[in-house]
């Protein structure tokens, strides 16, 4: 059984993805130096991603086929923020772009630009523009706000 366990697991590393069709499917190499492609990267519902080359992961062959195996994970150490609080959520990308939710606050953390596109966009709280301290009030059509300041 454990034997059957080893030859259905193999650690390997991406050497390239092809995310043009209804499902992502990889390159990689095995440890041993085996060769895999057309690989089923398996992903949940709602979430999508493409690690960058390099990126280590597991593959699960299918009784111990290396012609029907999926992809599980890949993950590349050079990009991976690390420090994430127990129980923390943190989405991002091999740019530096970060969306974190940890406790009861989100962090957006972006490049060039935050783009939200949308029929309306409805911001509720305190809002601070330019600095958490920003203290100004800011005016609007209706007159200055109540609870938006900027710096």
């Amino acid at each position: 059984m454990r034997d059957a366990i080893h030859a259905a697991l193999v650690r390997a590393r991406l050497s390239g993805l092809d995310d043009s069709g209804g499902l992502q499917t990889a390159r990689a190499t095995g440890l041993r130096g085996t060769q895999f492609t057309d690989v089923v990267r398996l992903q949940p519902f709602g979430f999508s991603s493409t690690p960058p080359v390099g990126s280590v992961g597991v593959l699960l062959q299918q009784s111990g086929a290396s012609e029907r195996a999926y992809a599980l994970g890949f993950e590349h150490p050079d990009h991976r923020p690390g420090g994430l609080a127990d129980g923390g959520t943190r989405i991002y990308d091999a740019s530096g772009q970060v969306i974190s939710i940890v406790e009861r606050k989100i962090r957006v953390v972006g490049g060039d630009e935050i783009h939200f596109s949308a029929t309306k966009i409805i911001l509720e709280g305190d809002v601070r523009l330019g600095a958490p301290d920003a203290s100004a009030r800011v005016a609007t059509e209706a007159g200055f706000a109540e609870k938006a300041r900027a710096v």
